[in-house]
Parts: structure tokens; C-alpha cells; sequence
């Protein structure tokens, strides 16, 4: 598996996390819908990956979102939730932009850690992968269901 090559340099990992943490806080703002928020997110992460030397990454963030699509399709009836969303066509946007964000989110911290598991069996970097993805997952899930209050109707 191919994977891409992050910059080392300090102030771009530093905005990197700054950026991620400020989209997981914003969700709790009462003045920015979460939808609108995510998909802001996910529209600026274009621009971003360009102008930061990361354009070959934008590649990745479209296999997200066409798995986020997929999932979605298959999926979208399960996603009805206590507060007001975008949604077109009968499907909730915001999942479709959480999920490609939060995909490619865990795709970059795979790239990241990539090269220190060169010497690790591939049996054994897909479990330590599937633990992180499913931590990263539930963490998450705890998150918005707890602190940001969403709720499925």
C-alpha cells in the first residue's frame, strides 16, 4: 500500500494538529451549524493540502469521500439526529462529510506512523490500525453523543 509522504517541518504538523482541534471544538459552537462546520472542514482541506506541498494527498481525501458515499448509501437511514442538518435528496450531509473527514484524518496518521512499522508483519499493522481507527471511532462517538449532545431521532 502506497502511502504519502508528510512534511517533517514543525509549523505545518503544529497547524495540522491546531486545524484538527479546532473542527472537533467548533462542533459545540451555537453560532455554526456542526453541518455547515464540517463541510467548511472538508472544503478547506483542498486549498490546504496544496498550499502546504500536499497536493498528491487531495487523491486520498477523494477515496475517503467516495467511501464516505458508499457507506452512506448503504447507510443513510440510520443517520437521523436531534437537531436541524443539511439534508438532500434524503440523505443527512453531515455524516458524508464526517466520515471522509474522519477517514482521511486516520489515513494521515497512518502515512505519519508508516515509516517507523517498516520492520512490523502486515498482519500486525492492521490490528494495531483497526485498534486505533475503532478507539479513534468510539472516542468520537462518545464525544458528539456526550459533549456535543447528538442524538439519532
Amino acid at each position: 500500500m502506497s502511502y504519502i509522504a508528510l512534511p517533517r517541518n514543525t509549523p505545518v504538523m503544529i497547524a495540522d494538529k491546531a486545524i484538527s482541534i479546532l473542527a472537533i471544538l467548533s462542533l459545540n459552537f451555537s453560532f455554526i451549524r456542526a453541518d455547515f462546520m464540517i463541510i467548511s472542514v472538508y472544503l478547506f482541506l483542498f486549498p490546504y493540502l496544496f498550499f502546504t506541498g500536499r497536493s498528491q494527498a487531495i487523491f486520498h481525501l477523494l477515496i475517503a469521500s467516495a467511501i464516505a458515499c458508499g457507506y452512506l448509501c448503504i447507510a443513510h437511514a440510520h443517520y437521523g439526529y436531534n437537531r436541524e442538518l443539511l439534508v438532500i435528496s434524503g440523505y443527512n450531509i453531515y455524516p458524508l462529510f464526517a466520515w471522509a473527514v474522519g477517514l482521511f484524518g486516520v489515513y494521515l496518521m497512518y502515512a505519519h506512523w508508516v515509516p517507523s512499522f517498516r520492520t512490523m508483519a502486515p498482519f500486525k499493522k492492521m490490528v494495531f490500525f483497526s485498534v486505533l481507527y475503532w478507539s479513534l471511532l468510539f472516542v468520537s462517538e462518545i464525544l458528539a453523543y456526550h459533549y456535543f449532545n447528538f442524538r439519532n431521532t
